[in-house]
């Protein structure tokens, strides 16, 4: 920051009235004149003019009379602010009229009347006076000059307004319990997991289910499709109730068994696809229960086929597609319950 000049000076109420004139700008002589009215109060009297020029780079300083009389004169080195240089230029001109009034500042007068001639005498042996001592007007009080100003550091605002603060990341993990109906009845078991801000979210899922049967030729199969999964989360509604939808991608592994027949084959495969889904919760305590919906759709078609071979007939083959889309009920809890 800015040095500051601080300056003591105790100056007397006064009956005179300064104006101030001059080229100055920085101080101004209005800023000067504002600042010495503080210590002068304007009152009826002898009025005195002062001037605040700017000369080389150094501000003058001069009282003179209304008629043009110099009364003092001072030179002040440019150093400091404009506000500083104003305060030391008023403190020096109330000075200078406080040693006016005290009369050790005077004005410049008509010359008094001489003195009668003394009578002619015989003059003595010749004498030389000495000197007369030459008036010395007396210099008025020194001010010292403000100090260098410190280097100013400013701060600069970037245009435009502050992006808003960044949401803070949540984790949240989830289970429950999931049936539904595809050809079959099946339960089974879910988990879910997820990280994001607190409109959306990127979350993971893995199901598994019982296996369901189906009926083909003498016999039947079973199969099952547990998956893992990966998409995104959208939260709709933020306070009381929470409405979130939900969708992505996911992988299951395709397990069939024949069951019934003479022999009993097992056939395993990777098996896509699309999944979405919807979830309502509330908040109770640490937990949040939950409750929604899963769909799921294949994105291939998977057959089960059973070969029938007799000593009659050649050998025929029976086949079943398994379903490619089913809708699960969701129920569970999810921590935190924030």
């Amino acid at each position: 920051m800015a040095g500051t000049l601080a300056i003591a000076v105790v100056v007397p109420l006064l009956s005179a009235s300064v104006r101030l004139e001059g080229s100055a700008t920085c101080p101004a002589p209005d800023v000067v004149e504002a600042r010495l009215a503080l210590l002068l109060p304007d009152a009826p009297g002898p009025r005195h003019v002062a001037r605040v020029d700017d000369v080389g780079g150094t501000l003058v300083l001069a009282l003179e009379t209304e008629e043009g009389a110099a009364l003092a004169r001072k030179e002040l080195p440019r150093r400091g602010k404009c506000d500083e240089l104003a305060q030391v230029a008023a403190v020096v001109i109330a000075a200078w009229e406080a040693r006016f009034r005290e009369g050790t500042l005077e004005l410049p007068g008509a010359a008094p009347p001489p003195a009668p001639a003394p009578p002619t005498l015989p003059p003595p042996a010749a004498e030389l006076a000495p000197p007369a001592a030459p008036a010395v007007e007396p210099e008025p009080p020194s001010v010292p000059a403000p100090p260098a100003p410190a280097p100013e550091r400013t701060l600069t605002k970037p245009s435009g307004e502050l992006p808003p603060p960044a949401q803070p990341l949540r984790i949240r993990g989830e289970v429950g319990a999931v049936a539904g109906f595809s050809a079959r009845w099946a339960f089974g078991a879910l988990a879910r997991g997820s990280i994001g801000r607190e409109s959306w979210s990127v979350v993971a899922l893995a199901l598994l289910e019982t296996p369901r049967e189906l009926t083909l030729g003498e016999g039947g199969v079973q199969w099952s499709r547990p998956l893992v999964g990966a998409g995104a989360r959208w939260r709709l509604l933020q306070e009381g109730p929470r409405l979130e939808l939900e969708g992505g991608a996911a992988v299951a592994w395709l397990r069939l068994r024949g069951t019934g027949f003479a022999r009993n084959d097992t056939a395993t495969d990777l098996d896509p696809a699309a999944w979405a889904g919807a979830t309502a919760s509330w908040r109770m305590g640490s937990w949040r229960p939950f409750v929604g919906a899963l769909g799921l759709f294949w994105l291939r078609e998977q057959q089960a086929r059973v070969r029938i071979t007799t000593t009659s007939s050649p050998e025929e083959s029976v086949t079943r597609e398994l379903p490619r889309g089913q809708v699960l009920a969701v129920v569970g809890f999810a921590f935190p319950g924030d």
